[in-house]
């Protein structure tokens, strides 16, 4: 007579790549509290075909301290505005912020989360340390010019970090302030970031 283990290492698996008798359903399994279809299957079976998985960047989110310093530093030294402030507080326990630069038709598109309070999920979490010294933010100037003014206003109020400097043709010309969490926050110019293809400005070589 088989054993339990046997039989069920026995039965063949529907996915190709799963470990030794373990059976996964052929369609996703409903999830227990709202009975949508959990996509874990279909993600698992692209992954073991070699297939991209189909995801998209919406946002970057940081604890922070408060919420009023951060979107007035935000909004006085970049083009991130707030679209959207609701309170989580019933649920995570956190105010939460949202800011974009985006055009007002795709705000929502990728947007910088703030979020001030503790979370109930994680009795007794802090902000977290602080981005630096590499980890950065980035921003991009129209021209060096730009960057040189807000280096000179930060450095007038004491979050000058580095710079104005030219850095090298990728980074290009920039500066790093420290935001009011101490996370760095670069400004700069030339970089290939965030232009079309093919567009892209050289930095070109230190004045």
């Amino acid at each position: 007579m088989h054993s339990r283990t046997e039989s069920i290492a026995s039965q063949p698996s529907s996915i190709t790549g799963m470990g030794h008798g373990q059976v996964r359903p052929e369609s996703p399994e409903p999830c227990a509290l709202c009975d949508h279809p959990m996509p874990w299957t279909e993600n698992l079976r692209k992954e073991i075909k070699g297939e991209r998985m189909n995801s998209r960047w919406t946002h970057l989110a940081l604890h922070v301290r408060s919420l009023q310093a951060s979107i007035s530093f935000f909004e006085h030294y970049t083009s991130l505005r707030v679209i959207d402030r609701h309170s989580d507080a019933s649920s995570t326990g956190m105010e939460v912020v949202w800011l974009s630069d985006r055009p007002t038709l795709d705000e929502n598109t990728f947007v910088l989360v703030l979020q001030e309070g503790s979370p109930r999920a994680m009795p007794g979490a802090a902000p977290q340390s602080p981005l630096g010294p590499i980890s950065h933010l980035g921003f991009a100037l129209p021209s060096r010019d730009a960057v040189d003014a807000i280096a000179a206003e930060a450095k007038n109020g004491g979050l000058l970090q580095f710079g104005p400097t030219f850095l090298n043709p990728y980074a290009g010309y920039l500066c790093i302030l420290r935001d009011p969490d101490g996370h760095n926050v670069e400004f700069s110019h030339g970089q290939s970031l965030g232009r079309p293809s093919g567009h892209a400005e050289a930095a070109g070589s230190p004045r």
